[in-house]
């Protein structure tokens, strides 16, 4: 329940509501500013929401959008027909053409043919023209054109070459972006003189714009020498293309003023995983829990997030009971409270260390400890946090899964280590990890659930978390536990991965 309500407060149809306002007929509203409407709307989107968010704006906008274009994922029409996601699907009077392209979420000749032609749609548009730009997660695959003379096989054994070498993702896009016609503000200068309105569903840990979709309508911050560095720091120099040494190599380094000159574009981030876990927590007051949305940029391997959640798990537990919390004890267990204290300062930074590993080094240990007093003291012990980001599997096995059902799973096997505990033996526990676009890994799944008890009555029923963990089959464990999986269908937004950790009184 609070999951959906974390998924329904980033669909495609409610943030293009909330951030752009027809008014009087013949004005757009949005960002603070005024755009006259005069059939002048072109309106392009990429994307896994672009659907949804074209839709959106058709509705909206009605007869002044005149043309426009979408480039979506190979099925993700069907896809959506199927989960009856309907609402989400152009009107058959749309006057927006959509691709598909990018299977397997990789440039491809579907993919190309789409940036190419939103490439023709914009080049032309005038001074008394607006363009909407509608872009959410996948957007970097969906609008592949690389700059004259290289081509996309060229551009794409570049990334590949860097990848093999072990190259940081911030390395990668900055050449990505560095050979790409549209990246990097390509788009968005490609729109002069038009004005251009962009509404951005964010996909990415932080939102930095230049990172969503490798940043078609934002400024590039790094120059071409950059990408020579980053070429020549894994030896690649002599490996690629020479078209692609020509043009880093006669690019100016930096850009002209007038050429970086984006004032012309208004960037609005319409969506993100800050306002789902928002609404998860506005959700879970309804319901009589203390909420807090803890932190939204917890990456890593999902191991060292495992590890992080239970800590956080038993961390919590504890300073309910020694807080006076439903499982606290009285005023004879004096000398065990003592003990508590050293155990719980312990608890405290053996947990700030594992959130260090995961990516959340700014964890506020004050927050945390004044949501549990409260839910302790106001809310019967019944508290709620929430988080988000993006987590990486190491994939080793012949399994099925993925990151959200392996993290839920490996939090399950530590928290049945804890049941035994005296903090957690009178609590009820609730973890749950699930992906905000419906799909994780190649399975039917979302993510799934983790409770104390679950690793012991998978053993009754002659499953092994040891071997699914290994095979790094989590989805065929929870199939075979028959309970735990979380399976919303397509969702037709993304922004990325939340987990939910609900505790309450037995």
């Amino acid at each position: 329940e609070l999951f959906r309500s974390a998924v329904s407060a980033v669909l495609p149809l409610g943030m293009v509501r909330r951030s752009l306002r027809v008014e009087g007929g013949d004005t757009l509203s949005a960002g603070g500013r005024r755009f006259p409407l005069r059939r002048n709307v072109t309106v392009v989107g990429f994307g896994k929401a672009a659907l949804g968010m074209g839709r959106a704006a058709e509705e909206l906008l009605g007869r002044h959008v005149v043309r426009g274009a979408l480039s979506v994922p190979v099925g993700a029409q069907e896809s959506l027909r199927q989960a009856g996601k309907t609402e989400m699907l152009l009107q058959p009077d749309t006057k927006l053409r959509v691709f598909e392209g990018a299977l397997n979420n990789l440039p491809d000749e579907g993919s190309l043919e789409a940036a190419r032609y939103i490439q023709r749609l914009v080049e032309p548009l005038r001074p008394s023209d607006l363009l909407l730009i509608l872009i959410s997660g996948g957007g970097s695959a969906l609008l592949p054109a690389p700059v004259p003379p290289v081509s996309l096989q060229e551009k794409q054994e570049v990334t590949r070459l860097l990848a093999t070498r072990g190259a940081a993702i911030g390395e990668l896009n900055a050449v990505r972006r560095g050979l790409s016609l549209l990246k990097g503000g390509g788009l968005a200068r490609l729109a002069r003189p038009a004005q251009v309105v962009t509404l951005i569903l964010s996909d990415v840990v932080g939102d930095p714009l230049e990172a969503i979709a490798s940043g078609p309508t934002v400024r590039n911050p790094t120059t071409p020498s950059d990408c020579l560095d980053v070429l020549g720091r894994y030896e690649l120099l002599g490996r690629v293309a020479p078209s692609v040494l020509h043009h880093l190599s006669h690019l100016p380094s930096p850009r002209s003023d007038d050429d970086d000159d984006l004032s012309h574009v208004l960037n609005l981030v319409v969506g993100s995983s800050g306002l789902a876990l928002e609404e998860a927590c506005a959700h879970a007051a309804r319901l009589g829990y203390e909420p807090l949305a803890l932190s939204r940029s917890v990456t890593g391997d999902v191991a060292d997030a495992a590890e992080f959640y239970s800590r956080l798990i038993a961390y919590a537990c504890r300073r309910l009971r020694s807080r006076g919390g439903p499982t606290g004890g009285g005023d004879a267990e004096g000398a065990e409270d003592e003990v508590d204290e050293v155990e719980e300062v312990e608890e405290a930074e053996r947990l700030k260390e594992a959130a260090t590993r995961c990516g959340v080094g700014d964890l506020s240990m004050e927050a945390l400890a004044g949501t549990v007093a409260i839910a302790a003291h106001r809310r019967g012990g019944r508290l709620c946090v929430a988080c988000g980001g993006e987590t990486t599997v190491s994939v080793r096995g012949d399994g099925r899964g993925g990151r959200n059902q392996e993290l839920a799973l490996r939090v399950a096997r530590r928290l049945g280590g804890l049941r035994q505990t005296q903090p957690i033996q009178s609590i009820n526990l609730l973890s749950l990890s699930a992906g905000t676009d419906g799909q994780d890994g190649p399975t039917p799944a979302a993510g799934a659930l983790a409770w104390p008890s679950l690793v012991a009555e998978a053993r009754a029923a002659g499953a092994d978390v040891e071997d699914a963990l290994r095979r790094n089959d989590s989805f065929g464990f929870y199939s075979a536990l028959g309970e735990g999986l979380v399976v919303t269908g397509l969702t037709g937004t993304n922004v990325m991965d939340v987990q939910l950790v609900l505790v309450r009184p037995r």
